[in-house]
């Protein structure tokens, strides 16, 4: 968590997990950094803008899904798969979907013009392509510093390994230059009585939330659906720093699944209970049924 307080400028991430990590005992497994994305895919709505880094170069276009985008630009990947590499998260892209982006999948049910009001003026998808990631194993003891390399872009291999072992030269400076700062311990108080006013200021009144629960298990009775979760949106003013935010998160809640986003505007601190998706190698697990609990904290200073 040092070294990411460092070296995770915006836009950048944090993954962390409790797994099983030896047979005797559950401990946290992996840590994941990723910094300074080469390419970015804003989207908002139909437009859909692209911010390539390493080029230098910012497109926008309108289409009519945007997760066409990033299927284009990977077209004609082959990644290689290192047997070296630990079994964790070692590059890609990594970002967010909000809840609109299933009406690019509904769009005669749930098109754009029916929308609730947008009062945050967010993306309804950022996403960012990390080259750049370190991992972290806390059961071997070891740091994998990762770099990959698009053969696309130089006129050799001798010339990308070249470019690419420069670059890991770089990520290793600075992970091993920076002077880690000395996070403190905290404390914790579990006491809610003791945090100021209740969070009152919400997205639904109580009464409509209410009859939203109740339609709900209509629903259920009726066979329609088997599951919902319905979301209220609280908010409260704080001087609290996000990141000391998902430090308290990660000891109250620890879950399989923690991620600190900074994205566009935004950061994002996430605690799922469940995991989603598991990849081993070359195989690629779906958990079906699954609860994701989020909480989203905006950040409006530069």
């Amino acid at each position: 968590m040092g070294r990411y307080s460092v070296i995770g400028d915006a836009p950048s991430f944090l993954f962390e997990s409790v797994e099983p990590g030896l047979q005797v005992s559950n401990i946290g497994r992996y840590s994941v950094i990723g910094a300074q994305p080469s390419i970015e895919i804003v989207a908002k709505e139909n437009m859909v803008t692209v911010m390539d880094h390493e080029e230098g170069r910012k497109t926008e276009e309108i289409v009519e899904d945007p997760m066409t985008v990033p299927r284009r630009i990977m077209e004609g990947w082959n990644p290689q798969r290192i047997d070296e590499l630990p079994e964790a998260f070692c590059g890609g892209w990594v970002g967010y979907f909000s809840y609109d982006t299933v009406r690019f999948v509904e769009k005669k049910k749930l098109p754009f013009s029916s929308a609730p009001l947008d009062d945050r003026n967010l993306p309804d998808v950022h996403l960012g392509l990390y080259d750049d990631v370190i991992v972290f194993d806390h059961v071997e003891k070891k740091a994998y510093v990762i770099h990959w390399v698009r053969l696309d872009r130089y006129s050799s291999v001798e010339e990308a390994f070249n470019d690419g072992m420069n670059r890991l030269n770089t990520l290793l400076s600075r992970v091993h230059d920076i002077v880690l700062p000395r996070l403190s311990a905290g404390s914790i108080k579990l006491q809610t009585s003791l945090f100021g006013p209740k969070l009152d200021v919400s997205s639904m009144e109580s009464d409509a939330y209410k009859e939203a629960v109740l339609q709900a298990k209509e629903h259920i009775l009726a066979g329609d659906i088997f599951q919902i979760v319905l979301s209220q949106r609280f908010e409260r003013q704080t001087f609290a720093d996000p990141f000391e935010i998902y430090r308290a998160l990660r000891i109250v809640n620890p879950s399989p699944n923690m991620t600190y986003l900074q994205a566009r505007g935004c950061i994002l601190v996430a605690s799922s209970p469940e995991i989603l998706t598991r990849v081993k190698k070359v195989v690629i697990t779906i958990i079906k049924k699954f609860i994701i609990n989020i909480i989203f904290f905006l950040n409006f200073s530069p």
